[in-house]
């Protein structure tokens, strides 16, 4: 078992009809998540999800799985999605005469994923940060400088607007180097940060786009 900071874990805002706040899960443990009014308090609500859940599982004698280990692979996930979301996949679903459950395999292992790596240790300010980005990402000259066109950046990934520019339906992953340094020594642009990634998410899925972003660091 590896130490409780090296598992690897997820965070997204939940919607209005969800309850509002943030939700964390740790991909090697298939029921461990915990959610939080605001990113400072669902990590800090995670930690303590995660040490329940390890202790639980040594009291009954049961392996913990390392990080990184994907846990144990049942076959079997549960995925919790807005009812929009749910409404639009059920839909197709039953126009293509598949299950839900078929559909969304099938979406997904269609989907081809690049990883675009950040080094977070460089970021000091507002200004280190979307020079890491701009540089990582290789955003246009007009690039403002700000999260709002930040926002606009990464929502558009796939229209030729930066140079890493991604093919319809594929998906970025932005691995974020270095995120515990960051976090401690920037903690309003990491939270900015793991705040818009998943807003530029919602903005695309309510136009109808296709979710683009996927974020993998360790805090």
């Amino acid at each position: 078992m590896g130490k409780r900071s090296d598992y690897p874990f997820e965070v997204r805002p939940l919607t209005a009809e969800e309850g509002g706040g943030f939700l964390i899960t740790y991909p090697d443990f298939s029921d461990c998540l915990a959610d939080g009014e605001t990113v400072e308090e669902v990590l800090e609500n995670g930690k303590d999800a995660l040490q329940a859940t390890i202790a639980a599982l040594k009291a009954k004698d049961l392996p913990v799985p390392a990080p990184n280990g994907g846990g144990v692979a049942s076959g079997k996930f549960v995925a919790r999605v807005p009812k929009t979301v749910h409404a639009r996949l059920t839909s197709r679903a039953r126009a293509e005469g598949v299950s839900l459950n078929t559909l969304v395999l099938g979406e997904y292992l269609s989907h081809p994923m690049r990883t675009v790596h950040v080094d977070a240790t460089k970021i000091k300010d507002w200004t280190s940060f979307f020079d890491e980005f701009s540089s990582a990402f290789g955003f246009p000259e007009f690039f403002g400088w700000n999260m709002d066109a930040w926002i606009d950046c990464m929502t558009n990934l796939d229209e030729e607007f930066s140079s890493v520019c991604v093919q319809p339906g594929e998906l970025v992953c932005v691995a974020l180097d270095g995120a515990a340094e960051f976090k401690a020594c920037c903690p309003d642009q990491f939270q900015a940060f793991v705040e818009c990634a998943s807003f530029v998410n919602w903005r695309r899925l309510e136009i109808g786009e296709p979710a683009i972003l996927v974020v993998s660091f360790n805090v």
